[in-house]
């Protein structure tokens, strides 16, 4: 590995994992994380660098692409599951995200650039540990008298003219197109059922509790007219980072 004036090292991983590039940003040879010890993964909102300026250690850039094969697995899921691999191996134990470009016309895979740090002290790792936590959890919300569901249809996700009715508890609240995202605020708790409609419907539902948020993502499948859609419920980070790039990039609807 060649060492540049400034530190900064260009390592393009081998073609076992083709499509993660890391670029290490730091002179100190860090030793490898085990699979036992934690990576925290933190959603692109979080004030990272005001929160803990002078508490973390810069180890460098990390990004994913397009994948080789097919199997692969190119979701957002998949992207942060390899993140969190190449981080373990270059000895940093947090990731923040800075951008998740969803797959589109160009691109068949998710595209995610992050940060990766290492915690300087057990206590930091501790506090940084509870913050991933919380945002994995969903109960992020201040006030414990509400929840909220996030819809979303991510840009090109199939049938882009086609606008999917969304109803909760068989109330309509909505239609989203391509790129369109609303929100939908709840006070009655419990088992709620939603529903996404074109030609037919697609149903999920969701145990909604006081305090948290939650993501729905709404795509589209072939149809015998115009497409049928599908109905995703996001783990609450997952949902998170897709969120915040939907509302950079997409156009909230106005009921």
């Amino acid at each position: 590995m060649k060492k540049l004036a400034s530190f900064t090292v260009l390592l393009l991983l081998a073609s076992c994992t083709p499509g993660i590039t890391s670029k290490l940003t730091t002179d100190k040879k860090l030793k490898e994380l085990s699979e036992n010890e934690a990576v925290h993964l933190l959603a692109p909102s979080t004030p990272l660098d005001k929160l803990y300026a002078d508490k973390l250690l810069p180890v460098g850039e990390l990004k994913v692409g397009d994948f080789t094969t097919a199997k692969e697995n190119c979701e957002l899921d998949g992207a942060l599951k390899r993140l969190t691999q190449e981080a373990r191996k270059v000895g940093a134990d947090v990731i923040h995200i800075e951008k998740a470009s969803p797959p589109n016309a160009a691109n068949r895979c998710y595209h995610v650039k992050a940060k990766a740090y290492k915690t300087n002290t057990d206590d930091v790792a501790a506090e940084i540990g509870a913050l991933a936590e919380t945002q994995n959890s969903g109960k992020t919300l201040g006030s414990s008298d509400k929840a909220v569901i996030h819809f979303y249809r991510p840009k090109n996700a199939g049938a882009v003219l086609v606008g999917a009715k969304i109803a909760v508890n068989d109330t309509f609240i909505g239609r989203l197109r391509s790129g369109e995202y609303m929100s939908y605020d709840l006070t009655d708790f419990g088992p709620t059922d939603i529903e996404a409609r074109t030609e037919s419907p697609d149903n999920i539902t969701i145990d909604v509790q006081a305090g948290h948020e939650y993501y729905v993502q709404c795509r589209m499948r072939l149809g015998v007219m115009v497409g049928r859609p599908y109905l995703l419920s996001q783990p609450a980070l997952i949902g998170k980072i897709e969120w915040e790039e939907i509302l950079e990039n997409g156009k909230e609807y106005v009921r």
